[in-house]
């Protein structure tokens, strides 16, 4: 990928990316608050204050590339995501085009190079998007627990790997070996009896457990539960809240 022109306050610049996409810049910071209609989507509207101080509005869907701020120049495979739209799981494509995980790889990996530039989660998108569809949890909670837990695996108190901060595997007792290992630990987990198997498939109700939420052992709780579920409602979208489900795959197998 080439890199994208020096952006210029209110002007619009179209780029071309390896001969088949363009990529168009529309700065203006002072508007933050319009929507536009998702061509993909169904209905629904791509919020232009997905980011904070996000450029002015046009169709972000129209090129297949989001101009928002720190996102120029990215592949847009999240077209409808949050505001309403097409699902990954239902975009087809001629033979060649890219499949749902290839863009949900795409998104969770532009997510993290936005909020957390340094997280070594960026190297393993592809990894943490196919365990979690093949395990029935969606991914973008995996994202948004490595955030509360760890500030996305940049802030590591627990253990080599452990970005979750599952006890399970702490420095002293079972660490984990690298970073598969660690996200395959964290999706069995929550996927097992424990949670999921004992009907625990809320934010709420799996942070419940997972974090404590006994206030007297641990009065950080309501705090951490908040930080959780503003996370997935950053990944998601204003519908998510402690209340929505997780036990679903982004793209079923």
């Amino acid at each position: 990928m080439i890199a994208p022109p020096e952006p210029v306050k209110g002007s619009r610049v179209t780029e071309s990316i390896a001969g088949d996409a363009d990529v168009f810049l529309l700065l203006a910071p002072d508007v933050v608050d319009h929507r536009v209609t998702s061509k993909t989507g169904s209905g629904g509207g791509v919020d232009c204050d997905f980011t904070p101080g996000s450029p002015s509005c046009y169709d972000p869907c129209q090129d297949g590339v989001f101009a928002g701020e720190g996102f120029v120049g990215m592949p847009m495979p999240w077209c409808g995501y949050g505001g309403g739209g097409t699902d990954p799981a239902a975009i087809t494509g001629p033979a060649g085009s890219p499949t749902c995980e290839d863009q949900e790889i795409v998104f969770i990996t532009a997510y993290l190079s936005r909020v957390s530039p340094n997280s070594p989660l960026i190297s393993y998108t592809q990894t943490i998007v196919q365990v979690s569809d093949a395990a029935g949890i969606d991914d973008r909670f995996l994202i948004a627990l490595a955030g509360q837990e760890s500030t996305y695996g940049t802030n590591i108190t627990k253990g080599p790997y452990n970005a979750w901060n599952n006890l399970a595997h702490t420095a002293k007792h079972n660490p984990y070996a690298n970073w598969t290992a660690a996200i395959n630990g964290v999706a069995n987990l929550v996927t097992g009896k424990l949670y999921f198997g004992s009907g625990k498939t809320t934010i709420r109700s799996i942070y419940g457990t997972y974090d404590n939420s006994n206030l007297q052992q641990n009065p950080n709780y309501p705090k951490d539960l908040s930080g959780l579920t503003q996370i997935y409602k950053q990944l998601v979208g204003p519908t998510a809240s402690a209340n929505s489900a997780v036990n679903f795959s982004r793209c079923p197998q």
